[in-house]
């Protein structure tokens, strides 16, 4: 079996709380689960494989408009250390800075600025926060 979507954050966890506490006495508050994003190292591992074109489609295909109002790059700012600021964790890994410039934007430019209606750059990894359950920093948004 190639790269999939995530099972249902609720089953998975009741399944792992299960399994480590009869197996090895660990017990957890909550489990988070996130699609693997086409980007970087498992991007990379995907075209080498030649299963980057399919995973892309089955991220597109799995599209779930409810999960649109919770995605993380609506209410989140990623900074990095130089504070730089990004819509999502996942455009800094891609060096795809927020605000309609092509210029890196500093933390300071955004602090007296109501980021109210602001464009949000999207590309295609974007499905993976928006594909079946979704994807945040808080784990699945549907």
């Amino acid at each position: 079996m190639g790269p999939a979507l995530p099972p249902s954050q609720v089953e998975l966890e009741a399944a792992y709380k299960r399994e480590l506490k009869a197996h090895f006495g660990i017990q957890f508050n909550q489990l988070y689960t996130l699609a693997n994003m086409p980007i970087q190292r498992f991007g990379s591992t995907l075209i080498s494989k030649g299963q980057f074109d399919s995973y892309m489609q089955l991220l597109k295909d799995n599209f779930n408009a409810a999960t649109l109002p919770d995605l993380m790059c609506r209410n989140t700012l990623s900074v990095d250390y130089l504070g730089q600021v990004y819509d999502c964790d996942f455009n800094q890994q891609l060096k795809l800075h927020a605000g309609n410039s092509a210029e890196p934007q500093h933390l300071r430019d955004y602090l007296e600025q109501d980021l109210t209606g602001l464009p949000i750059k999207v590309a295609d990894h974007c499905y993976g926060c928006t594909a079946g359950q979704g994807s945040s920093c808080g784990g699945a948004l549907s």
